[in-house]
């Protein structure tokens, strides 16, 4: 398969597909590149994120400003903005632009279809899941906000008060340089997904208000989350998947990460329900190998490329990501796409990107194109790399023409961005068909993590029928439902979280998590495993005494506590790393030179317990950055010793009481003498 893929790396603070952009942008104009129907690509704006120096961020963004360029969101370190390809270049020399890069959207899977007999108007999932006795017993979702962030909600506003809610708020955002819009119809387009979502959330939960947006980029997300759990909304079901641009063990270098939003809306109040993903077909992971020596990884030892087929016309992408160093990568692998010929494989495209130990420089690369349908492959060629690397993770992406997966593929380590994250407030939903609960959807995706987490969380189930895509009858009597997907398992999964909501109305979004997980139905082996998770979706009887409370979830004790003084004398400010899962802190210190002696020299020798503590309800506490700051007041200035504590006391219901709370065993501590 080996092929010439020579070719001039430009701008080193650009990636490579903008970098091809600009080099279009900046050839003459000629019948090939431009016509009188409108402009060519190389005229439009492309959306790019800029990383940026969070001390330069302000003038990056007045140098936007200036220049007419649609600033679409800014963050702590980041920028989105819609940027002519021409100018690319000046805009990567202005001071403190680290990189810039193709934003790439969410990436909405498209459902497969199963046939079968007996069609039904209400998902299967309300009975298979146990939702009826719970609708039976007055939990209808009654009282409980509900966000669904997905690509598009055509025909919605026709069936609120029927199939949907009547109460509805919308965040709408344009892939145009637009500012987004509140207005219902905004949404009602890019296809029909979220509104087969949401007909199957409003079956399991009736009476939930919702909140529904469709973002384009990762600001989006983060900007629709940060509305939500404004507005109070504590279950948000996100059917979409996002890049895995992370080392794969749920944490990321990015602050506009998925992964990190998922943080933010857990740290809001929401639990965070997730599809899984539709990759059981779909990725390769294993080692670099070049058997042969000639710079192509093998996938096999005759078989360079991974083949797969598209049956018909549209875009194709592709990721692929490896062990390395997020922020200095000195493995440089390039992503390349080829289709087969009688004389030889032509190259169709090639992700990149420059991998040379320099500053900002990440271990992935992302390929897109449009092409006709065919066979084609996916190779990865070691540009430079001194030392391959243990594994890597190849994603046949999106595939809009329509493909059976990969040639060579992996049975697990399936999951991306935000599935694989690690925060307890979301669970990632596996599928399995409501008419073979038994089996694991084939295009499930399993884990494990890269870094050996156990993934899905759970499982719903899918293939359910909804009024917006209906049931087909066949000729032969048999019934083909169109909703077959991880993205229709995981809104049963959000409508039974929202159930428990209103039963349990002070749970946090990790005790409402773990209240599912504890109750499913036990599949494949015992315990949790990388096909089910913790099995399949029930909730117990509602009027039982199983299930009457939720679990009390183990919380990490909170890290990196550092300590500053205040304003005035005697105040000392503490902050620690936010725990998402925390229903309360515990602020505790104690005087070393006085306190501390005479309960060290106590007939019990338990100094501990001279320590004078403040309980505080969590939700209390803003986030900033990842951390939350409690300020003590009225101390000696002398040294002392301070510690906080964390607990999620999921049943807890009343005024602050330590004695309900389970703290850890072994604290961080830190000490500090104010001034």
């Amino acid at each position: 398969m080996p092929v010439s893929i020579s070719y001039q790396r430009e701008t080193v603070l650009v990636d490579s597909n903008l970098n091809r952009l600009a080099g279009i942008a900046d050839e003459p104009k000629t019948a090939e590149n431009s016509d009188a129907s409108g402009p060519s690509q190389a005229d439009e704006h492309v959306l790019v994120t800029f990383r940026v120096m969070a001390d330069q961020l302000p003038a990056v963004k007045r140098w936007l400003d200036e220049n007419d360029i649609f600033v679409r969101n800014v963050g702590s370190d980041y920028i989105e903005a819609h940027v002519p390809p021409s100018r690319l270049g000046e805009a990567s020399e202005r001071p403190g632009v680290l990189q810039i890069e193709t934003t790439i959207p969410a990436l909405s899977p498209r459902p497969s279809s199963s046939i079968l007999p007996n069609p039904e108007v209400i998902s299967q999932g309300v009975g298979i899941h146990g939702a009826d006795a719970w609708h039976s017993a007055g939990f209808r979702g009654e009282n409980v906000k509900v966000g669904i962030i997905d690509a598009g909600f055509e025909g919605f506003a026709r069936l609120q008060g029927s199939q949907l809610p009547r109460h509805v708020v919308a965040r709408c955002y344009f892939a145009t340089a637009q500012a987004p819009s509140s207005a219902l119809a905004d949404c009602e387009n890019n296809g029909t997904h979220g509104t087969t979502v949401a007909e199957t959330l409003a079956d399991i939960a009736p009476n939930v208000a919702l909140y529904i947006a469709q973002p384009v980029t990762a600001g989006d997300l983060q900007s629709a989350v940060n509305w939500m759990t404004s507005q109070g909304v504590t279950v948000i079901n996100h059917s979409l998947a996002w890049g895995p641009l992370n080392p794969g063990d749920g944490t990321s270098p990015f602050s506009n990460s998925p992964l990190r939003t998922v943080d933010r809306a857990v740290a809001g109040g929401a639990a965070f329900i997730n599809s899984g993903g539709n990759n059981g077909r779909r990725v390769w992971y294993g080692a670099f190998e070049d058997t042969d020596e000639d710079g192509w990884h093998n996938f096999s030892v005759r078989d360079e490329g991974n083949s797969f087929v598209t049956t018909e016309s549209g875009g194709v992408s592709a990721f692929v990501r490896w062990e390395g160093d997020w922020g200095n990568e000195d493995c440089d692998i390039d992503l390349v796409m080829m289709r087969p010929q009688s004389s030889g494989s032509t190259r169709v495209a090639i992700s990149g990107d420059i991998q040379n130990g320099g500053p900002n420089q990440y271990p992935y690369e992302y390929l897109q194109a449009t092409v006709p349908p065919g066979q084609y492959h996916l190779g990865l060629w070691k540009a430079e790399c001194n030392t391959a690397p243990a594994w890597v993770q190849l994603f046949l992406w999106d595939t809009e023409g329509g493909s059976d997966g990969l040639q060579h593929r992996s049975p697990g380590h399936h999951m991306a961005e935000p599935a694989e994250g690690r925060n307890p407030g979301m669970l990632a939903v596996g599928a399995a068909a409501w008419f073979d609960t038994q089996h694991i959807s084939v295009y499930s995706s399993r884990g494990p993590t890269i870094d050996g987490r156990v993934k899905p969380d759970i499982t719903g189930i899918t293939c359910n029928p909804t009024v917006t895509d209906p049931p087909v009858s066949l000729p032969d009597g048999k019934t083909r439902y169109p909703t077959c997907g991880t993205s229709h398992a995981a809104p049963h999964v959000a409508g039974l979280a929202a159930l428990v909501k209103q039963r349990f109305p002070n749970a946090s979004p990790a005790a409402a998590s773990a209240y599912l997980q504890e109750h499913a139905a036990e599949r494949g082996p015992v315990g949790s495993d990388n096909t089910w998770g913790s099995g399949l979706a029930a909730l117990p009887n509602p009027t039982g005494t199983v299930g009457a409370n939720l679990p009390v979830t183990e919380v990490s004790p909170p890290q990196n506590i550092s300590v500053r003084d205040g304003i005035r004398s005697g105040e000392v400010i503490v902050s620690w790393d936010a725990i998402p899962e925390a229903t309360h802190y515990r602020i505790g210190y104690v005087n070393m030179v006085t306190d501390y002696p005479l309960a060290k020299n106590s007939p019990s020798g338990e100094w501990r317990g001279a320590f004078i503590y403040s309980d505080v309800n969590a939700v209390n506490f803003p986030i900033t950055d990842g951390r939350v700051e409690y300020t003590l007041r009225r101390l000696a200035p002398v040294r002392h010793a301070i510690t906080v504590h964390a607990s999620n006391d999921a049943n807890y219901k009343g005024l602050v009481n330590s004695a309900t709370f389970r703290w850890p065993n072994s604290p961080f501590w830190e000490f500090h003498t104010p001034k």
